[in-house]
């Protein structure tokens, strides 16, 4: 889902989002949300999310399988660009989120349905 939603952020185009591969309802609601904003604002987003997620519980099996999964997602160097100039947004850096993501298998395939991340620090 993070791959996905990195080449989003690059045209912030709402409308046909990657992020659909790997995020679906409320997560792929939120993200589309995000991008229709930065999008809105000539931002686009440029950077990689360091990852470091743990599976804190897996329940069901088949379609009705689904997951919780945390981590604490290092942002300092996904940052926020003016898309007409190139121009970093501003200087602050992106920091620690700790990130609870939801997920459930659709189609053979997990996907992210529900995503809460916490202020920069919050791990």
């Amino acid at each position: 889902m993070w791959a996905d939603y990195q080449k989003d952020l690059l045209t912030a185009d709402w409308r046909n989002p990657v992020s659909v591969n790997h995020a679906t309802g409320a997560a792929l609601m939120d993200l589309e949300n995000a991008l229709a904003v930065d999008g809105h604002n000539g931002w686009i987003g440029k950077g990689a999310p360091v990852l470091n997620p743990v599976v804190q519980r897996v329940s069901g099996t088949g379609g009705n399988a689904t997951a919780e999964v945390v981590d604490c997602v290092d942002l300092s160097h996904a940052l926020v660009y003016v898309a007409a100039t190139g121009a970093l947004k501003d200087s602050t850096p992106g920091g620690r989120h700790l990130v609870d993501a939801g997920l459930v298998m659709k189609s053979g395939q997990w996907k992210v349905s529900t995503l809460a991340a916490g202020k920069v620090g919050s791990c």
